[in-house]
């Protein structure tokens, strides 16, 4: 009898170890799976809400680092839906801007299962990637826009919790005849990171710089700071560029050179006060304007831009080459009244009031004879400044065919540059949808989609 019983308890014990064993393994597996889960509502820590991920729904709390989905589809992809995930304190999420964090958030991105890195150990990847679109603030004035699937990549595995951002530079600036008038470093030291695609970054270097080209200066591997041979035009203040690479970054003024006093062309210093405009733009195809302010000398943003590219495309203005659009200056104040003139709009002052404005849509209006059909149901991912492919390509071609973007000649359709972005926030502003900040998200494919 006594034998019965010890085999018995034998056999007791043997299961629940067993079970303990399997309970263990499905956490082990999880952990291997990495079930990711972006939480993008409810109380800030570990807790229960809606986002975008996939999970296994093995129902424990803290299965996973980057916690899991539990309901809405099949949760071996990447869906929306219910599920349990990681929310750092201060971080909110905006359907256009994403997730909205500063620098000090950065190292809770894994763990809120918004970057996610290849092989999932963030001490030792070559790459990571981000789920969602983010918009990090580095500090007041300084802010990068991520879209989602970005992919930061290192030649060589390495720590990335250790990626991080500061408004200022680890080293001395040091190229000659250039004035620094806003820094920032994003990246990790001694891991070069190439991006893809492109991210975003605005530095607020104040309106004094309105209607100025900065350029940019970012340090290569080699620790050397070299001209990227990409700039700026300087509209509210602020200095907004695209970059592929993550290092310290400079946004410059060139200097006036007292030992050359002739200019060879080789500078793309823009100097203030100087009328800019787009060479490239000469022969744009006419289209009704989406400006609604007045502009006039002194004036500077995209709707200036705007106005430029119509006015080259109708011939009365030729811009000096090298030179950018985006500030109202002399040139284009005499083009527009020598357009006016033409037209028998009065007084023709160069002065781009009411009566020009309706003046211009009526024509382009009465001359618009084609319709433009746009497959719309390639917009299914967020569109932002930097953003290229053929989605972008049919987003500027309804904006075009709905009258809010002129495409500058010889300048070809599939990049979000600013031109999209203030023709997207016309659209957006007309058609009631908010916030007007010309980023494609979620709410304008909604509409698009509904309309």
């Amino acid at each position: 009898m006594m034998l019965k019983v010890k085999t018995i308890l034998r056999k007791i014990l043997t299961t629940r170890e067993a079970v303990v064993v399997l309970t263990l393994s499905l956490f082990v597996l999880a952990g291997i799976a990495q079930a990711e889960f972006a939480r993008r509502d409810g109380a800030e820590g570990w807790g229960y809400g809606y986002g975008y991920g996939y999970g296994y729904g093995y129902g424990f709390d803290g299965g996973t680092f980057s916690g899991y989905r539990t309901g809405g589809g099949n949760l071996s992809q990447y869906g929306y839906g219910y599920g349990y995930g990681y929310l750092a304190e201060g971080v909110e999420y905006d359907d256009d801007l994403g997730y909205q964090i500063t620098a000090e958030d950065i190292e809770s991105l894994v763990q809120m299962g918004v970057m996610i890195p290849n092989g999932g150990d963030i001490e030792d990847t070559t790459m990571v990637t981000f789920n969602a679109t983010t918009t990090l603030t580095i500090a007041d004035g300084i802010v990068v826009t991520i879209p989602a699937g970005t992919t930061f990549t290192a030649e060589e595995a390495g720590d990335f919790s250790a990626l991080a951002a500061s408004d200022t530079i680890l080293s001395v600036f040091d190229i000659d005849n250039v004035d620094a008038v806003g820094t920032l470093s994003f990246g990790i030291p001694d891991l070069g990171l190439t991006v893809d695609p492109a991210i975003t970054i605005s530095v607020e270097v104040g309106e004094e710089y309105n209607g100025v080209t900065l350029n940019i200066y970012r340090k290569d591997a080699d620790g050397d700071w070299a001209d990227t041979g990409d700039s700026c035009l300087v509209a509210d203040g602020t200095c907004t560029f695209t970059t592929t690479h993550l290092s310290d970054f400079v946004v410059g003024e060139e200097g006036d050179d007292d030992d050359d006093d002739d200019d060879d062309g080789g500078s793309r210093h823009s100097g203030r006060r100087s009328d800019t405009g787009a060479s490239a733009a000469q022969g744009a195809a006419p289209a009704c304007l989406s400006i609604t302010r007045d502009l006039t000398v002194g004036s500077t943003g995209s709707d200036v831009a705007e106005l430029q590219a119509f006015l080259v495309s109708k011939g009365y203005l030729v811009m000096p080459a090298g030179v950018s659009m985006g500030y109202f200056g002399s040139l284009t104040q005499a083009a527009l009244a020598s357009y006016q003139a033409a037209n028998g709009i009065a007084p023709a002052a160069g002065y781009f009031g009411p009566i020009t404005r309706a003046a211009i849509n009526a024509i382009c209006q009465a001359t618009t004879t084609t319709t433009t059909t746009v497959n719309t149901s390639l917009f299914v991912r967020d569109l932002t400044i930097g953003s290229t492919g053929s989605d972008v390509a049919e987003l500027q071609a309804f904006l075009v065919s709905k009258g809010y973007l002129v495409m500058p000649a010889g300048v070809s359709m599939g990049y979000f540059g600013s031109l999209t972005q203030a023709a997207l926030a016309s659209y957006q502003a007309a058609s009631g949808i908010a916030p007007a900040a010309g980023y494609f998200g979620p709410i304008t494919r909604a509409y698009i989609a509904s309309h």
